[in-house]
């Protein structure tokens, strides 16, 4: 049985070993040579190097010997510097310092971002709600209670209401769209204009990195990429501790000290992260198959 590796198509992370069933490759239309010669410029990273040195050995067997299983992962690697170099032409959006938010090009796609911002801290609150209810009679469940009420008392903080926000926000005109989108119950959690803001920053980010350049470099694991990219962030994580800068810990219910505060701050803007970037990578995966879409369209007409 030919050993396949689960990471297909992604860069040279596999060597092979000399006891696994190798495969006749005299039929095969490429010729060894031919890769090798496209290699040296390409190696970079210490897997790459390795798979160079093990394709010198295998040059030095007869046709019979190769095996079958490193010689996908060099076409899988040769492929995958292709793509890149197809894609070089594309503009990164990393190099534009100044990005806006995909949201801040009218009012009601600020009312939109104050809407799904809101969405994300309420259902972290009610996260947190539910674990700290549940665990509130239980033994030795004292610490998870605390931290628990400590981040939706921190959530708290970060809401406001509908009418404070027709009366001092600087974004007045962007609650129509906010407005629009309430049920009977007016249920939607408002959310500060600087808690905005910080949202703003997030989305602005993330474009810097969630964008078609990268989709061609990453391909499926451009998500994660992205998310790695926004929780690693201490410029973000910066901001998110400014929003709290005169949250009183004191006037909590709960005994706090500084560690679990932090260690609060860091969860809370993690979940917050990764609740954003699921609404934000749906709506991506849309746009891309949209635009594919059109491409094929476009070389359909060309072709008729």
């Amino acid at each position: 049985m030919v050993h396949v590796n689960e990471n297909v198509g992604d860069p040279v992370d596999f060597v092979a070993s000399e006891d696994e069933i190798q495969v006749n490759l005299n039929d095969c239309p490429i010729n060894l040579h031919d890769i090798r010669s496209c290699l040296p410029d390409m190696l970079v990273t210490d897997e790459q190097v390795l798979i160079n040195e093990r394709l010198n050995l295998l040059l030095e067997k007869k046709a019979e010997s190769d095996d079958f299983t490193v010689f996908s992962r060099i076409f899988d690697f040769v492929s995958h510097f292709i793509i890149e170099n197809k894609t070089s032409n594309i503009k990164d959006s990393t190099e534009l310092p100044h990005q806006q938010s995909a949201y801040s090009n009218d009012d009601a796609g600020l009312g939109k971002l104050r809407y799904i911002a809101g969405r994300c801290i309420a259902k972290s609150k009610y996260h947190y709600m539910t674990i700290g209810k549940n665990n509130m009679y239980k033994k030795n469940k004292q610490s998870c209670v605390t931290d628990c009420f400590l981040k939706v008392k921190i959530l708290d903080y970060l809401t406001t209401t509908y009418a404070d926000l027709l009366e001092s926000s600087s974004y007045k005109e962007s609650l129509e769209e906010t407005k629009r989108k309430q049920n009977l119950t007016q249920g939607l959690t408002d959310i500060k204009d600087d808690v905005l803001d910080f949202f703003m920053d997030i989305d602005r980010n993330r474009i810097n990195y969630q964008n078609e350049k990268m989709f061609h470099k990453h391909g499926s694991n451009v998500f994660n990429f992205v998310h790695e990219k926004l929780l690693s962030s201490k410029t973000l994580f910066t901001n998110f501790q400014k929003l709290l800068q005169n949250f009183d810990l004191t006037a909590t219910f709960v005994r706090v000290d500084e560690d679990l505060a932090m260690a609060c701050l860091k969860e809370l803007y993690s979940d917050l992260i990764l609740r954003f970037c699921r609404v934000s990578d749906n709506q991506f995966r849309k746009d891309l198959i949209k635009s594919f879409g059109m491409q094929n369209l476009k070389l359909l007409e060309k072709g008729c």
